[in-house]
């Protein structure tokens, strides 16, 4: 296994040597027609060319020249001449390159400034280019981040304003005060027999104090709970009469911007109508 494994190992050496290859690759241009017989023909057809066989057509195909020297000279010609040829061009170039930019700059006057000197300042200016081309880039990401963000402000300082609109809203509707003025209180209640009862009364509300006034009598109750949902038709709002005893209410708005005129049945069953006479006063008197 050892003297295989070295036997591939030089092998690979000889293949891999650039002289080897030039040869091994000129041999297959000056043979070509042997590389294709060997690699197209069929049997007939190298008969047809005259040939008995392909021994026979690599013997008659086969010279000196063809298979030593002339794979040998190209092969010595690209390993060892073709290097110093292209140096040459590379160096005719360098040279055609150079000679341009003086020219250039003595055309334009300035052959008190050495071609090193040009050559360290193009350097300075192409540097200082690229470094406004990432600075403009940078600025640019910045302005679209700023706009991001501004446009983010201002959507949240329109719901944030929205919101404040509403919770507004919902204070002034909320404020009990907007009750005060004098109303007629009517209400229908069917008694124990079946009789159907009604009572009117005028009453004046002043905050959470409410004054009934009738025929007979004048008593004072309080208002408490009281909840107004300015997107709904319903108002809701506590009694609290002069013995302790409580009567709960949830009326209809049939208006739901002014509340002149609240209807329903609360929760002891009676059918109540409650009236303003007279607009909305931020202070009240209460007649004696």
């Amino acid at each position: 296994m050892d003297n295989i494994s070295t036997l591939f190992k030089n092998l690979n050496q000889r293949l891999s040597s650039p002289f080897f290859f030039s040869f091994l690759l000129a041999w297959c241009v000056f043979n070509w027609q042997i590389i294709i017989a060997l690699l197209f023909y069929k049997h007939s057809e190298v008969k047809l060319d005259g040939y008995h066989s392909y021994i026979d057509l690599i013997q008659q195909n086969t010279s000196s020249t063809n298979n030593l020297w002339c794979p040998l000279l190209a092969a010595f010609a690209y390993t060892f001449i073709y290097p110093l040829f292209k140096n040459g061009i590379d160096a005719f170039l360098a040279w055609t390159k150079t000679w341009g930019e003086n020219w250039n700059l003595r055309v334009s006057k300035s052959r008190k400034i050495s071609i090193n000197k040009y050559l360290q300042l193009r350097e300075i200016y192409e540097t200082r280019t690229t470094t406004l081309e990432n600075i403009l880039k940078k600025e640019s990401l910045h302005l679209n981040e700023n706009e991001r963000l501004r446009n983010e402000m201002l959507d949240l300082s329109s719901k944030n304003n929205s919101l404040f609109r509403e919770l507004s809203q919902w204070k002034a509707a909320n404020d009990v005060n907007i009750l005060n003025g004098e109303w007629f209180y009517n209400y229908r209640l069917k008694d124990a027999a079946g009789v159907i009862i009604t009572k009117n009364y005028e009453l004046i509300i002043n905050g959470n104090q409410i004054d009934i006034i009738d025929n007979t009598k004048r008593s004072n109750i309080q208002l408490e709970g009281f909840y107004n949902d300015p997107n709904q038709n319903r108002i809701t709002f506590t009694l609290k009469n002069e013995k302790g005893g409580y009567e709960h209410f949830e009326l209809r708005k049939t208006d739901l911007n002014n509340l002149n005129l609240l209807k329903d049945t609360t929760n002891t069953g009676k059918t109540v109508e409650l009236k303003r006479q007279r607009p909305v006063q931020e202070n009240v008197e209460l007649k004696d």
